[in-house]
């Protein structure tokens, strides 16, 4: 019998679950964000219907994907959206994934994504969009079934914890270390010596977690995204892990004393550790303790005497992530605009934008 890709519309969320489990227990995932403790717990605290992509070899079930979808006004036309593994909904998309991707053998990836991508746009749909992936999909772009392409290419980075035990100055420049080391001497004279604290019982985790999410909204608030720790969901998703998942999901607390440096979110997988949020505390306004620093760099020894081997700070450009990595990683983000009617209408209207927005050859150069 041949491969097939069949979608779901009102799969019940234990058969769901149930599914992905089995499919990942069958699959070499490297991805938390995959792992049915994460899937799990955004499922459990979204409200949002989803369609359910089961890929078959013959009678048996290889591979599956979560597809929220949306609709969207764009030039007059009505637009149908499908996200995979997302729900297409800004609340409930907050819990933000990375390291996504068709959960399946690798060997099926190429077929799952194009007998997908067919069944897609047979149901009417004109835009498929995936998000953070570190497998682009860019050799589908020729596919008969696409007319357009767009990606965005974000940084991410990850450290050896055995590289930044043994030979720190492999990882951190000479001043990243002066300002650590800095860091650290005022804040033992100030307040106590510094260590790393793991919320394990209930109470510790939901005091824990209040904490952070108090810092998290001082830092994020007022931002255009703003806090996670605003919106219900988000909160909801990341109490449901630590409390239900506590060899998945883990809160540390960074201190000096009695005093509070911060706390970070991060999951667990293998020999690896993601670091997934934190709430840092800014208490200084003199600039002369990188408090952040200080959080990331104890949290990675405690991490490596535990024998974990990775510290992942997943995407995101920021300065402190790529001054305590030795390894850069790319995620895609892509959007795939169907060769359907309305597909074409869209890709050719995205093109033009594209050509107007080039500078003309003969404009001054800045």
């Amino acid at each position: 019998m041949s491969n097939s890709v069949v979608v779901r519309e009102s799969l019940r969320l234990e058969e769901q679950l149930a599914i992905w489990e089995d499919v990942y227990l069958n699959t070499r995932c490297s991805s938390p964000f995959l792992s049915p403790h994460w899937i799990e717990g955004w499922l459990r605290n979204i409200s949002s219907p989803l369609l359910t992509a089961l890929f078959y070899c013959g009678n048996h079930i290889k591979g599956i994907a979560l597809i929220g979808t949306n609709t969207q006004r764009v030039l007059g036309l009505k637009i149908n959206n499908a996200y995979l593994n997302q729900a297409g909904t800004e609340t409930e998309d907050q819990a933000w994934i990375e390291y996504n991707d068709l959960l399946c053998p690798e060997k099926f990836r190429t077929e799952f994504f194009e007998l997908l991508v067919s069944e897609l746009r047979k149901r009417r749909f004109h835009r498929f969009k995936t998000s953070m992936k570190t497998n682009s999909y860019l050799q589908f772009s020729k596919s008969q079934y696409i007319a357009h392409t767009d990606v965005l290419i974000t940084k991410g980075f990850t450290t050896s914890l055995d590289v930044f035990t043994q030979y720190p100055s492999k990882i951190m420049s000479k001043n990243s270390r002066t300002q650590i080391k800095r860091s650290q001497k005022l804040l033992k004279l100030e307040f106590g010596d510094i260590d790393i604290l793991k919320c394990s019982t209930p109470t510790e985790i939901l005091e824990g977690l209040k904490e952070l999410a108090e810092l998290h909204r001082l830092r994020w608030g007022s931002t255009e995204n703003g806090s996670g720790f605003d919106n219900s969901i988000f909160m909801e998703h990341q109490k449901s892990i630590l409390l239900t998942k506590p060899h998945f999901a883990e809160l540390i607390k960074c201190v000096a004393g009695n005093k509070t440096i911060g706390f970070s979110i991060n999951l667990i997988l293998s020999e690896t550790v993601f670091f997934y949020c934190s709430g840092i505390n800014y208490f200084r306004n003199d600039n002369k303790v990188k408090a952040g620093y200080v959080m990331h760099h104890e949290i990675m020894n405690y991490y490596a005497n535990r024998g974990f081997k990775t510290y992942d700070f997943l995407g995101g450009n920021s300065r402190y992530k790529s001054s305590l990595s030795n390894r850069e990683v790319s995620f895609f983000t892509e959007t795939f605009i169907f060769n359907n009617l309305t597909g074409k209408v869209l890709s050719t209207y995205k093109k033009i934008r594209h050509c107007l927005s080039k500078p003309s050859p003969d404009s001054p150069q800045q």
